[in-house]
């Protein structure tokens, strides 16, 4: 299995008047690293991951 290239992520939430905010910065090296995690999945496994949260939150 491929290692996905390195990357910096700055995960910030905040509150709103509705709820909370959440908004996830992730920065690679170069446009390839990036290409090459999204032909991986990110964006699927993200997408899967962080729609768990509301029932994890609520447990």
């Amino acid at each position: 299995m491929a290692s996905a290239p390195e990357n910096q992520m700055v995960i910030e939430i905040t509150a709103t008047d509705t709820g909370a905010r959440m908004v996830n910065t992730s920065t690679w090296e170069s446009a390839e690293d990036m290409q090459k995690v999204l032909d991986m999945g990110v964006v699927e496994g993200s997408t899967s991951a962080v729609s768990q949260l509301d029932a994890l939150l609520a447990a």
